[in-house]
């Protein structure tokens, strides 16, 4: 039997917080060991500089490589759907403090949820799946989680144990994607009320007044 037949057959991680002491720290220590690792330049993209295979909205397209940061930022908004172009407004004020920082180039997962993570005997077996993985900004492993999860409460509450950012990290990086992210693509998002503005994981104080 090959070896993605017995990753398959492994069991995948609960969300009782109880007895997960020990895979909380395997994870941790994986994602803290894979975004410690030196980019090979200041370019965002693939692995050996290839391009990127980024999903959003019910969509995945391959783009860049991309220079630098700021190269990628911009190109993420060359995707928004013709159907969301009013939002373009909005989105260039959420993005300006996103593009007003300089952010490290980390090596990223970029699908990072429950069903690309096997365990067995409670600790950590193996992450699959790295067809989206890259050198990214620092943020994008977080923001592609958030959007992998959104309203998903349980598995929030596991990975807010898990991931090394920090209560609260890159709030104007969430903001910012909870709606380009939405925007982009042939399935892009309108909430039931309208344009759903609000990422539900960055409390409302945070944010802006609706324009």
């Amino acid at each position: 039997m090959g070896i993605a037949a017995e990753l398959e057959k492994m069991p995948r991680p609960t969300v009782d917080m109880s007895d997960d002491d020990l895979l909380v720290k395997d994870l941790r220590r994986a994602m803290n060991e894979l975004r410690d690792l030196p980019p090979p330049s200041r370019a965002v993209s693939g692995l050996a500089g290839r391009p990127l295979l980024i999903g959003r909205a019910g969509e995945k397209y391959f783009a860049g490589p991309f220079a630098d940061q700021a190269e990628f930022k911009e190109a993420l908004f060359r995707k928004v759907s013709n159907i969301f172009r009013y939002r373009l407004p909005r989105l260039r004020r959420l993005a300006e403090p996103v593009f007003a920082k300089t952010h490290r180039i980390c090596f990223t997962h970029a699908d990072l949820h429950h069903d690309n993570i096997l365990i067995k005997d409670g600790r950590l077996a193996a992450i699959i799946d790295w067809e989206h993985a890259g050198w990214y900004p620092e943020y994008w492993e977080l923001t592609t989680m958030e959007a992998l999860m959104v309203r998903t409460y349980s598995m929030n509450a596991f990975w807010d144990q898990v991931h090394p950012f920090g209560l609260g990290a890159y709030r104007d990086e969430l903001k910012l994607e909870w709606v380009l992210s939405r925007s982009t693509g042939l399935m892009g998002v309108v909430g039931e009320d309208g344009d759903d503005y609000e990422c539900p994981r960055v409390p409302s104080e945070t944010l802006e007044e609706k324009a």
